[in-house]
């Protein structure tokens, strides 16, 4: 297992993986937005489907590379939200960098 992650931040990937979980998505093209190195050492992705208003995690063996990148703008416009423990809406802002 690789100790570094393969992917960066809005790195654009494809998906291609024979998993039937992720077949809605397959060959679609991604943006990483997340990752996390699993306890059995393999790095998992939050992924952004172009064109699809959710959010999907592949492994990083799911995930093929197209050498290109998007900005952070594109998938964040600077509003962030607080939550409660009940999952109520506490706090809606814009905030800056």
């Amino acid at each position: 297992m690789a100790d570094e992650p393969r992917f960066d931040f809005y790195e654009k990937v494809i998906v291609a993986s024979a998993n039937s979980k992720l077949a809605e998505i397959d060959g679609r093209l991604s943006a990483i937005l997340g990752r996390v190195r699993c306890d059995d050492g393999r790095w998992f992705y939050a992924v952004s489907i172009y064109g699809l208003d959710a959010g999907w995690s592949c492994y990083e063996d799911e995930l093929q590379p197209t050498g290109e990148f998007d900005c952070r703008e594109t998938f964040f416009d600077g509003t962030s939200i607080r939550i409660s423990l009940d999952g109520e809406l506490v706090e809606r802002r814009l905030t800056s960098d």
